[in-house]
């Protein structure tokens, strides 16, 4: 009987033993199959962050690749003086394609298209508002408004209705005139010949010259030359030209000029006295 008993005690440890070694396993195999669940969708969320940035550049790469289109002209185009001019533009409507990152404002020359445009480039910034500089007066200018992507630029049309009515046109103010040119003479004993040419820049048109001689008038009209008379045979002279426009005139450097010399004149002869046998007076 005790050896029956022993005998069915060691059966249950046995059965016991195996149980655990049993629920071990199925331990094991559950915590392997979590972790390889885990991996694959850790794996997964991987893969979907890794696409939703490469749509990301993906995007934004195209929107850098747009060159905008559809840019209105300028609003508004008023000059600030002969030299500057301000220029405003409309915020960018729904059908421009692009990422604008700067505006370029162009100024052209009506007479002279072969000339390059006088640009000014501003920022994305909000602000639709900017000078153009470095104009010249008296010129009419035709401007224009460009939107840029780092793909390029598109630029607003020229003409509104494709017509002479130009949209956003200005004439600039005159100004005085710029490099007013020392006066030419030519030189006689008693007389100087006095030419010279327009400014360099006039900045408008020219109403009138002014010619100074001595720190006196002697001219003033629209002719290029002046003849000066009744001057003492060489002897110093300072000239000074101003041309004028509509709003005011410039001076040109002061001019040096002489009288020409001329050959001594007719002398009387010496008047002889006699002093002495050995001595003679000469006057």
């Amino acid at each position: 009987m005790k050896e029956s008993d022993q005998t069915l005690k060691t059966k249950a440890e046995e059965e016991s033993g195996e149980e655990r070694e049993m629920w071990k396993n199925m331990q094991w195999v559950k915590k392997k199959n979590q972790r390889k669940r885990m991996a694959i969708q850790m794996g997964g969320f991987h893969k979907r962050c890794v696409a939703i940035e490469e749509k990301r550049k993906d995007t934004k790469t195209k929107q850098k690749r747009k060159v905008p289109t559809s840019v209105p002209p300028p609003t508004k185009v008023q000059s600030i003086n002969g030299f500057s001019a301000q220029v405003s533009w409309a915020s960018p409507t729904d059908d421009i394609r692009g990422l604008i990152d700067r505006y370029e404002l162009k100024a052209y020359e009506k007479d002279h298209p072969e000339v390059p445009p006088i640009k000014a480039i501003y920022l994305a910034n909000g602000n639709f508002t900017g000078v153009v500089t470095g104009l010249t007066p008296s010129t009419q200018y035709i401007v224009t408004v460009s939107a840029c992507s780092p793909a390029g630029c598109a630029e607003s049309l020229i003409n509104d209705r494709g017509d002479n009515n130009l949209r956003s046109s200005l004439t600039t103010p005159e100004e005085v005139p710029d490099a007013v040119s020392t006066p030419s003479v030519v030189s006689s004993p008693s007389s100087l010949s006095v030419t010279w040419g327009p400014p360099a820049r006039p900045n408008g048109g020219i109403t009138e010259y002014l010619l100074y001689h001595n720190n006196r008038m002697v001219y003033r009209g629209k002719s290029q030359q002046h003849n000066i008379t009744g001057l003492d045979v060489y002897s110093t002279h300072l000239l000074v030209l101003s041309a004028c426009t509509s709003v005011g005139c410039t001076n040109s450097s002061r001019a040096t000029a002489l009288t020409s010399q001329l050959p001594p004149g007719p002398l009387q002869p010496p008047t002889l006295t006699l002093l002495d046998s050995r001595t003679i007076f000469v006057e």
